[in-house]
């Protein structure tokens, strides 16, 4: 397969559109949850935290057959939704390990300061926990972003349609069919789907540093 049989623009979109919506998901849910774990206190609160934590050590390989089982019993294969949700749900374990971390670091006496101005649960959490906290929800978004846009084996098995696949699997796709490529525009795609990462990373290097070190510092 010609590597010219793909729209480049197109693959790029695709994978834009699959990494922001997951990334997005996961954040929005692991910020607030984390925000619950580590500034307030409920029952059964660290046997919760505890079963999330615990999922990391279950390889996301393991869940790959019921999943597509699932997702084929309600026409989601072949979708850009299926990959959303299951990147989101692979990466909540770690995401709420990391934030859960880094926002214990946020000293108790703002918050306080701030219930008795009148903020409520969601203003605390707007005005004090996510500008205190964005090293390390940069340093999440750089980590998740990367490891989906490099992402194939999920990619290669619910994607199917050359319109939805992204820049990773139609490079893996094209590779496997040595014979009949362009080799310098494959290269040429390959660098162009690196570029983001480089660019991303370029421009966040001082938060992911500042991001992975906050939650090992307690202040």
């Amino acid at each position: 397969m010609m590597y010219k049989s793909y729209n480049i623009v197109k693959l790029f979109a695709n994978s834009l559109i699959i990494v922001s919506s997951a990334i997005f998901i996961e954040i929005l849910l692991c910020s607030l949850a984390a925000y619950a774990f580590a500034k307030t206190k409920f029952k059964g609160k660290n046997l919760i935290f505890l079963f999330f934590i615990s999922m990391m050590i279950i390889p996301f390989q393991v869940l790959m057959l019921p999943l597509y089982m699932m997702f084929a019993k309600v026409n989601l294969i072949n979708t850009r939704i299926s990959l959303i949700i299951i990147y989101s749900a692979v990466l909540i374990p770690f995401a709420l390990y990391f934030l859960t971390a880094n926002f214990r670091r946020i000293p108790n006496e703002i918050m306080e300061s701030a219930r008795v101005d009148g903020a409520s649960y969601f203003r605390i959490y707007w005005s004090i926990i996510l500008p205190m906290g964005k090293p390390a929800l940069i340093t999440l978004f750089i980590l998740d972003y990367v490891w989906i846009w490099n992402e194939l084996v999920l990619g290669l098995i619910f994607l199917q349609s050359e319109e939805i696949k992204t820049m990773t699997v139609a490079a893996a796709t094209i590779l496997g069919n040595r014979y009949s490529f362009n080799q310098p525009l494959l290269l040429t795609g390959l660098f162009l789907s690196c570029l983001p990462v480089l660019i991303l990373y370029s421009f966040a290097a001082r938060f992911i540093m500042k991001g992975t070190t906050a939650g090992a510092v307690k202040g």
